[in-house]
């Protein structure tokens, strides 16, 4: 089984446990399938897995929405 560019993972956002968290749910809500990485570890012990405790949380989509995913943060930011 081949696993084409599209398939890899990429972070589309990184910050704390409760912005990640809602970032998600945005993403998801617009039929964007999300995945969250250090999302325990980053709420428990965050200076474990980035340093100086900066944006220990990171949300990772597919590589073929990443396009999608940022359009809907980038409204999202916008208001």
């Amino acid at each position: 089984m081949k696993t084409g560019e599209d398939d890899k993972l990429v972070q589309i956002f990184a910050g704390t446990a409760v912005d990640a968290g809602f970032v998600k749910s945005l993403l998801e809500s617009e039929g964007v399938e999300a995945y969250g990485q250090n999302e325990l570890m980053g709420t428990i012990a965050p200076w474990q897995v980035s340093g100086g405790n900066f944006n220990a949380v990171q949300i990772l989509v597919a590589a073929k929405d990443a396009e999608k995913a940022a359009e809907i943060l980038t409204g999202y930011q916008a208001g």
